[in-house]
């Protein structure tokens, strides 16, 4: 796996301290926020660029077949993020995946706790989305028909969608067992047969996912693959997630509930 500023421009903007304003569209060039969200880039690079995450292939097919599951456990999603805070009190980083980078930084305003982020958005070389938060109130701004070329438009505010994109990733680095590869700037490093060569001037970690856990199948009816948050470790005191895949259960009859209180 080769990482150089041509195949990751995202790290070129965080060598050169800037977003790049040629690769934008002219509609965002003309925006009054424009120098905004240019400052707020080179005031969180340092940020950005200290946690950089690459997901493989393998990682993102085991998240997308997670994805529902994870899904409904939104506040504890927002947990897990809170949690991060009040130990770290900035949380920060750039999440790498196929042809996009998601620059996010989060903190605690220590006045209101309300939860205060930035984010830019990246697709190859283009900035698609950039935006700001403090609580309920943001100002962000995306290039909608870039986005839409992959992610359908839906009936929902676009600023939460991305955010909710961050804590899941966030969520499943925390609970599912992964498998890690650090290289360094300017490294080369051999893993069995994978060799990695790193040819930028930050850091990456690589991250690879075979998480999922099989069951003894049994005759009966069939059950769909889920994701269950599981007490392990000493006394149970920690959680993982384990990925339950499809498997047959026994059956079984179940009296229906109106039968059981007439009993």
């Amino acid at each position: 796996m080769l990482f150089t500023y041509r195949s990751h421009p995202v790290l070129e903007k965080f060598k050169n301290r800037r977003m790049g304003l040629t690769e934008v569209p002219k509609y965002f060039v003309d925006h009054p926020d424009r120098m905004m969200y240019s400052t707020y880039f080179r005031d969180c690079v340092d940020a950005y660029r200290s946690n950089v995450t690459v997901f493989s292939s393998t990682f993102l097919d085991a998240l997308e077949k997670a994805q529902p599951s994870i899904s409904r456990m939104e506040q504890h999603m927002v947990d897990v993020l809170l949690e991060k805070l009040t130990r770290q009190k900035i949380v920060s980083g750039c999440y790498i995946y196929r042809n996009w980078a998601l620059c996010y930084w989060f903190q605690l305003d220590t006045e209101s706790e309300a939860l205060c982020s930035i984010i830019h958005w990246f697709h190859k070389n283009q900035l698609v989305f950039a935006g700001i938060a403090i609580g309920n109130e943001k100002k962000f701004w995306s290039d909608e028909e870039a986005l839409r070329s992959s992610l359908p438009l839906k009936d929902y505010d676009r600023y939460a969608g991305i955010l909710g994109d961050i804590l899941l990733f966030m969520n499943f680095l925390e609970y599912a067992p992964i498998e890690t590869k650090e290289v360094g700037a300017n490294k080369r490093v051999k893993d069995l047969n994978v060799k990695y060569c790193n040819q930028t001037e930050t850091n990456v970690r690589i991250i690879d996912s075979k998480w999922f856990t099989t069951l003894i199948k049994t005759q009966g009816f069939g059950v769909r693959g889920h994701l269950r948050l599981q007490a392990v470790g000493p006394g149970k005191r920690e959680k993982r997630f384990v990925w339950v895949t499809d498997y047959v259960k026994k059956g079984y009859t179940r009296i229906a509930q109106k039968l059981q209180n007439e009993q």
